[in-house]
């Protein structure tokens, strides 16, 4: 297996470390899985960065990169060297949130993240093998809705990947009994209190008066769609997250527990239960053969789900006769 998927550790801004002995066993539990599902060869070369924003920057052209997101900041960032194939892959973890000895909980985040990683790296090498990758124009709002939630549900299924290879290699003592380490557990969180402070700082109101905005003409059209389409982007992203956590614990689903809330209610939960419904009747990674059906069953669903979204708050789009496509902005659904 070495020789069909082999790794590489790099050091950037950090030194040799005990979190070097846990990247092989987490490297070959994920890829053991990749053998199994006869994903195509590919070289993974681990960046353990003390400065992942330079790390990063390193292997972009326009070295913008920030860690910042919706609810939080990424700890790890998954790099292709083609695009277009995932035969070469650069994983950068964010040592510098580390302490410098790995015990209990953060050596259970170290082990969860790098899974994560490796799985956003054998879902970008079978969906760039298998067939066709979607693609669309930032100006198609159906296109990028089927993207949008392609991106959420990769993360929903690596965090539950990783989940499982934590619980593999971690375990806890309870009640004198060994038991699988889950991160939901590791790390408690109220998700439905952080899932409710994103809603209510990026999603609702300020979804309708970011249309509104357009629609009394304060900003321009190319502003409020990129904000827009940046901001649910991020928004199912971090959700996913939210989901897939309180998944771990045992928890009930966070979203359910804000029925109630306008922007559970006319945006959010709707786009998500129908993603979901589809998700879940999925394995979490699929053999190189079933891949491609289940993507497009998948994409077909977040089209569907993400513009209907963006139809409730006034935005839809429609194809002219040039092959153009046109924005139109009508007043949003409160």
């Amino acid at each position: 297996m070495p020789e069909k998927y082999p790794l590489i550790i790099l050091n950037e801004f950090f030194e040799e470390s005990e979190y070097h002995q846990y990247i092989q066993p987490v490297h070959t539990a994920i890829m053991s899985v990749a053998e199994d599902l006869r994903i195509p060869p590919f070289e993974t070369t681990v960046v353990m960065s003390g400065d992942m924003t330079a790390s990063v920057n390193r292997r972009t052209k326009d070295k913008s990169f920030s860690p910042e997101r919706v609810g939080g900041q990424v700890a790890g960032k998954t790099m292709p060297i083609d695009p277009t194939n995932f035969s070469q892959v650069d994983l950068v973890m964010d040592m510098g949130m580390m302490n410098p000895v790995p015990e209990g909980t953060q050596l259970g985040m170290f082990i969860y993240l790098l899974a994560h990683e490796l799985g956003h790296a054998v879902i970008g090498r079978q969906r760039t093998t298998s067939g066709d990758t979607p693609a669309a124009r930032r100006v198609e709002p159906s296109g990028m809705a089927g993207l949008y939630g392609l991106e959420a549900i990769d993360e929903w299924r690596c965090d539950q990947l990783a989940d499982i290879v934590l619980g593999g290699i971690a375990t806890v003592n309870v009640d004198g009994n060994q038991s699988a380490v889950r991160y939901g557990l590791m790390l408690p969180s109220d998700w439905t209190a952080d899932l409710r402070n994103v809603v209510d700082e990026v999603v609702y109101p300020a979804w309708p008066d970011l249309v509104w905005s357009y629609r009394i003409h304060d900003i321009d059209l190319e502003q409020m769609w990129e904000q827009l389409q940046t901001q649910t982007s991020q928004v199912l992203i971090f959700l996913a997250h939210n989901e897939a956590r309180a998944l771990s614990a045992g928890r009930p689903s966070p979203l359910t527990q804000l029925a109630g809330h306008r922007g559970v209610d006319l945006y959010l939960g709707p786009a998500w239960s129908e993603i979901m419904k589809e998700a879940e009747t999925q394995p979490i990674l699929a053999s190189q053969d079933e891949f491609q059906r289940n993507q497009d069953d998948l994409l077909i669903v977040c089209r569907s789900a993400i513009t209907k979204m963006w139809t409730t708050l006034g935005v839809t789009g429609r194809r002219l006769l040039d092959g153009t496509v046109y924005l139109d902005v009508s007043d949003p659904a409160r």
